[in-house]
């Protein structure tokens, strides 16, 4: 029997949703981390890096600060949650920006924090989760990763670093690769951790409320614009 799939907002907000970050910390303190690293970066040649307080009665308001899309990221977004956990997004035209999560969380807020990606369509398509803490060791401060994606025609199934106690280790021999992490799978393990990444009301308490970090002035230069539905695949 087919199982619907496990999405936030039901897919409404792809590609940004495809892969959120999450930090160990309240989103005032990603937002004023993230804007001291990367304010010398983006407050040149006219434009200047911002946070604003942004406070609305749905997610997808919140989220709607993100828009639109661009080819250069000139947009961040920190969101509370029901949880000691904040989540990331970002306004890239290809999805969240996953390089920000780990040297954000490890190196600038000294926290843990995962990488959540569901991509349930497309070419590309397959599921991350990948933990970071704030100390280095064999893998850089990567914890933990587990992974099952398909690129083109091929699926790929890749784990670095010691299984956690709650994961279903025996299912990681599974004859088919998407088989061995699934969507379902993501979801569980984040809820060990106290994060419902894929349900809207983890995001509201009891509004929703999020910081986001932007450049206001000229555009970067050679970036273009785009709206959800130029670039996301439907379902």
């Amino acid at each position: 029997m087919k199982t619907e799939p496990v999405e936030l907002l039901n897919g409404a907000f792809r590609p940004i949703t495809d892969t959120t970050g999450f930090f160990e910390c309240d989103a005032k303190a990603a937002a004023d981390a993230f804007y001291a690293w990367r304010d010398r970066t983006y407050s040149r040649d006219g434009r200047q890096l911002q946070i604003t307080r942004v406070e609305a009665e749905s997610l997808p308001k919140v989220l709607s600060t993100l828009l639109p899309l661009t080819s250069r990221t000139c947009r961040w977004l920190f969101v509370e949650t029901k949880s000691d956990w904040c989540a990331f997004f970002s306004n890239w035209w290809r999805g969240t920006d996953s390089t920000v999560i780990a040297p954000l969380g490890g190196v600038r807020l000294s926290c843990r924090s995962i990488r959540c990606t569901n991509v349930p369509y497309g070419e590309s398509l397959g599921a991350i989760f990948e933990v970071y803490r704030p100390s280095w060791g064999e893998y850089g401060n990567t914890e933990r990763t587990i992974s099952a994606l398909k690129d083109g025609s091929n699926w790929a199934f890749d784990v670095i670093g010691e299984p956690f106690g709650f994961e279903q280790v025996e299912r990681y021999q599974d004859r088919r690769i998407r088989d061995r992490f699934t969507p379902e799978m993501l979801d569980q393990y984040l809820k060990h951790f106290g994060i419902a990444a894929f349900d809207e009301s983890f995001y509201r308490n009891p509004n929703c409320t999020g910081y986001l970090v932007s450049i206001a002035g000229p555009k970067l230069p050679n970036s273009k614009e785009y709206d959800l539905k130029d670039v996301c695949i439907p379902a």
